[in-house]
């Protein structure tokens, strides 16, 4: 893919600045799935699990031509996992129900511009998060009442890496790091009348 634009910058009074630019762009991507299922329902419990793989990356390339040249490279990916897992058992009029969802991903980044043989300055950006959403249910019967006892925790994690190389020290920044995380429990107790 070939592009030929031209910029004008009116700069005040008669200043006028023009650039010219000629630019070479290629794309390369590819891309990994699959998946892995795993069931049971047999008398007295019934359990189901499914995990989930998934890679996707793009490299593209840019050359630029003209009043500024420069190379720009870059690679982008992106790589997640998930796993659900649901069990319930029954013994009689007892059920214990347990269910799990799991969730992590990752999207590193890079960005590298070189000019005029000069040393490329790059920049890496990694993206992670992992998500963890538990449940566990038991549930029987009191006369003609059925209690529960349900127990949530969802857990959350998240990071952003940031790190540029080559860059003059005004603007240097390594290893910039912002980190999030977040936890919750939840209980609760509900009551229902087993219609007869």
């Amino acid at each position: 893919m070939c592009f030929f634009p031209q910029t004008t910058y009116f700069l005040g009074g008669e200043q006028i600045s023009v650039e010219d630019k000629t630019e070479k762009a290629n794309s390369f991507k590819k891309a990994f799935t699959g998946k892995l299922q795993l069931k049971a329902n047999q008398k007295t419990y019934y359990l189901n699990n499914d995990f989930y793989f998934n890679y996707d990356r793009n490299d593209p390339e840019m050359v630029i031509l003209g009043t500024y040249p420069n190379n720009q490279r870059a690679k982008l990916e992106n790589w997640k996992f998930s796993n659900n897992f649901d069990i319930l058992k029954r013994k009689g009029e007892k059920y214990f129900t347990f269910r799990s969802s799991n969730v992590f991903s990752s999207k590193p980044q890079s960005l590298e511009v070189s000019k005029n043989n000069q040393t490329p300055l790059r920049q890496d950006i990694v993206l992670s998060s992992f998500t963890s959403n538990n449940s566990i249910d038991y549930s029987f019967m009191i006369g003609k009442f059925r209690y529960n006892s349900p127990v949530n925790l969802l857990f959350q994690f998240k990071q952003i890496e940031n790190e540029l190389d080559n860059v003059a020290n005004d603007f240097h920044t390594h290893g910039h790091f912002i980190l999030t995380r977040h936890s919750e429990d939840v209980i609760s107790v509900i009551l229902r009348l087993k219609a007869l």
